[in-house]
């Protein structure tokens, strides 16, 4: 997968490629935090199942850190995904994230009973494990996630093909019901400004959309945005700083022979002003580390090499190493003082066979050892 930085005037700034050639790298999201902070997360299987199986999972990585040439930091999702047909990505700063996923629990592309919404949150750098939002036993799915201003994780998604459902959490978790939602079904967004979000979907061959204070998170009475006997499909809608919201859309004639629709159309763009306050954008923020930490190399399995990653509160002596299965120490990747913060270190294994390896990170009194799997 290639990663492309746009400049204004449109040529790129930086590229490269990402991922594993072994590997089957999909569905890049790239996201941008209230502070100007950036990354890209997309999905990582073996091109058995573009979804994930049980047999054959999916894991999701993030890529973060860009220092305007290259990401300097990824991270592997520690659990690995199976059944997850749909997913959204959303930043925050550069410390806090989440992940928003729309799974097929049972995976037998049922009518949708067991279609259900789950998150994954990044916290102070450190991903958490996955939380289930919904057990309703009804179909739920077309996930999307953002933030407030003030931090605060909102996912919204579609429910029974017919309503909207919005998530927020501030000190417990909140469901709301959009009224009179129509059949949106996967096409539908969501844009969050300073002071107010905006929820657009397709209704019939027109673009809808329903608007709530972030504060009140009561959703008002669906309106059109746009209405024509057109078909409107692949809805995004994004705030600028300056609180107007672009609603851009892809507009294709409907052909009035019986089941035929047209391959032609245009992108249309709707510019609403004053929807939200003004909200201005900072330089991406330097953080200093407040706990140890030793990252899950990525890729594992690998068949090269890996890059290992760690994270030190304050400058220490520190000895990172891997041994094999039976104990034995087979490389020292760090040994000496090294400076608090984020560090990245390459594991080279060419002269080594498969199998199973440990990396061990020591650093003043704490130690922590993880698990890498050589494959070739």
């Amino acid at each position: 997968m290639y990663s492309v930085r746009m400049s204004i005037t449109g040529s790129p700034i930086g590229s490269g490629i990402l991922g594993n050639a072994d590997t089957y790298d999909t569905s890049p999201k790239l996201a941008k935090g209230k502070d100007g902070s950036i990354m890209l997360a997309w999905q990582v299987g073996s091109g058995e199942n573009l979804f994930g199986t049980d047999g054959a999972p999916v894991r999701l990585v993030v890529a973060r850190q860009w220092n305007g040439s290259q990401w300097s930091v990824f991270d592997t999702i520690p659990v690995a995904q199976s059944k997850m047909f749909q997913w959204d990505f959303t930043v925050h700063d550069g410390q806090n994230a989440m992940l928003a996923l729309a799974k097929d629990t049972q995976g037998d592309l049922s009518t949708g009973n067991d279609w259900e919404i789950f998150t994954i949150k990044q916290a102070n750098g450190v991903w958490g494990s996955v939380q289930q939002l919904t057990t309703n036993g009804i179909m739920e799915y077309g996930v999307n996630a953002a933030y407030t201003f003030d931090g605060t994780p909102v996912v919204t998604w579609m429910r029974d093909t017919s309503i909207i459902g919005s998530y927020g959490a501030v000190s417990a978790s909140q469901e709301i019901w959009i009224p009179k939602a129509g059949m949106g079904f996967f096409n539908n967004s969501l844009a969050v400004g300073k002071d107010t979000m905006v929820l657009m979907w397709n209704e019939g061959t027109s673009a809808v959309m329903s608007m709530s204070s972030v504060a009140q998170r009561k959703w008002s009475v669906p309106k059109f945005a746009h209405f024509t006997t057109d078909i409107q499909r692949s809805l995004s809608a994004q705030f600028a700083t300056n609180g107007s919201l672009h609603i851009g859309y892809q507009q294709s004639p409907y052909n009035m022979l019986p089941n035929q629709f047209s391959d032609s159309g245009s992108l249309q763009l709707i510019s609403i002003e004053k929807v939200s306050s003004p909200l201005g954008v900072s330089a991406p923020k330097e953080y200093t580390p407040k706990q140890f930490a030793l990252l899950n190399a990525y890729p594992n399995p690998f068949n090269a090499s890996a890059t290992i990653k760690f994270v030190l509160p304050k400058q220490a002596y520190s000895v990172l190493t891997v041994t094999n299965i039976l104990g034995r120490e087979v490389a020292r990747l760090v040994d000496g003082v090294t400076a608090e913060g984020e560090h990245t270190v390459v594991f080279n294994a060419d002269r080594f066979a498969s199998g199973v390896y440990f990396y061990t990170l020591r650093s003043g009194n704490i130690a922590q050892t993880k698990k890498i799997m050589l494959v070739k």
